[in-house]
């Protein structure tokens, strides 16, 4: 569990919702009395950042990238040979951290900084070095410390490596393994529209004559839903997400007054009579059109649910009940606000900051 000490102020209006007590599946929600909340539009923190590009050289100033667990973030320059083919070369130059800290704690250099209404000390920005070579890898970092990551891309030490006929297009941070092949989520065509934003989505390959490319995907937040409590069972139901760039997952949260994180589940295929569609894991619905409820681009209809671990529910569809401390007679007592947030794979099972959807929970559901 992981204590997020920022959305706490965040709310959105709460709803009271019935529902039939009838149950016909274990797959439906469980509980005779439901007390709801609307789900509605967050888009906090999502991944982006911008481009600078000077005397050939890029750089790539970075917000928001979330600390996976195996795979890593890596960095490029896109250009288009004679043949048209795409040439990604990567980048080569420092890659700096700036985060938070206080100036007076112990290790750190630097003058206080007094708060000029104040006179207290404030946390002021410092930098950390990661790299000055060729690697391209980069593990991502706690985003509660570290405000921005800053990549320099010398291109001039690119000289001898490769030789696009044609120019470098496009700046490209890609999550994976390495390969240009792996998903480019954050993206600018540089050759076109110079410097500005980074697109947070997925880059469809370079485009020398438009500043976009039909095969892009370019995110941008959406879906509503409510959120039902019913006796030890709670059933978040969504509708229309956005689908997730390559790489990336949502995942549900429930969040107490003490700011304290508990994972509800992956998000999951609605309730549906035919068991094959039915609670069907979205992990993957960044790769895969043929999961339920599945579009274009959107997930039109999906689910998060579990149960609570002292509710004596044995029934819950899901593999893993949730782990509130509550009590069987009161078990979401506590529990303030519903998040669902927006993850690179690999990541913990702990609350991300990229945050989609929120729901704030009324207090009667303590006591439901």
């Amino acid at each position: 569990m992981r204590r997020l000490p920022t959305l706490g102020v965040l709310a959105l209006a709460a709803v009271a919702a019935g529902c039939d007590e009838g149950r016909t599946s274990v797959l439906e929600p469980f509980g005779e009395i439901a007390i709801g909340a609307a789900v509605g539009p967050a888009a906090l923190n999502l991944p982006g950042g911008s481009v600078t590009v000077a005397a050939n050289v890029a750089t790539i100033k970075l917000l928001n990238l979330r600390v996976p667990n195996g795979p890593t973030y890596h960095f490029w320059y896109v250009s288009r040979d004679a043949n048209g083919v795409d040439v990604y070369t990567p980048a080569f130059g420092a890659i700096l951290e700036f985060f938070h800290r206080d100036s007076l704690s112990g290790g750190t250099t630097g003058d206080p900084v007094p708060d000029p209404v104040t006179g207290n000390i404030i946390t002021v920005k410092d930098t950390n070095e990661v790299s000055l070579i060729r690697t391209g890898a980069y593990a991502g970092t706690d985003l509660f410390a570290v405000d921005t990551i800053q990549v320099v891309m010398d291109s001039a030490a690119d000289v001898g490596t490769t030789t696009p006929a044609l120019g470098r297009n496009a700046v490209v941070v890609s999550l994976g393994t390495g390969a240009p092949t792996d998903a480019m989520f954050l993206f600018r065509r540089t050759a076109v529209a110079g410097n500005g934003a980074l697109s947070f989505g997925n880059f469809g390959g370079t485009d020398a004559f438009s500043a976009t490319n039909p095969a892009d995907y370019v995110f941008a937040p959406g879906g509503t839903g409510n959120i039902l409590f019913r006796g030890g069972e709670a059933v978040a139901d969504i509708r229309e997400l956005r689908r997730p760039p390559v790489g990336f997952f949502y995942r549900g949260f429930l969040v107490d007054t003490a700011g304290t994180a508990v994972l509800i589940d992956t998000l999951r295929s609605a309730y549906d009579a035919i068991a094959s569609q039915s609670r069907v894991s979205l992990f993957d619905a960044d790769v895969n059109p043929q999961l339920p409820g599945i579009a274009v681009t959107a997930i039109t209809r999906s689910q998060v649910r579990n149960c609570t671990s002292g509710s004596g529910i044995t029934t819950c569809a899901n593999l893993t009940p949730m782990t509130l401390p509550g009590p069987a007679t009161a078990p979401f007592a506590g529990q303030a606000v519903f998040i669902l947030t927006l993850d690179p794979k690999g990541t913990s099972a702990e609350l991300g900051e990229t945050v989609i959807l929120l729901a704030n929970i009324p207090d009667r559901v303590w006591g439901n």
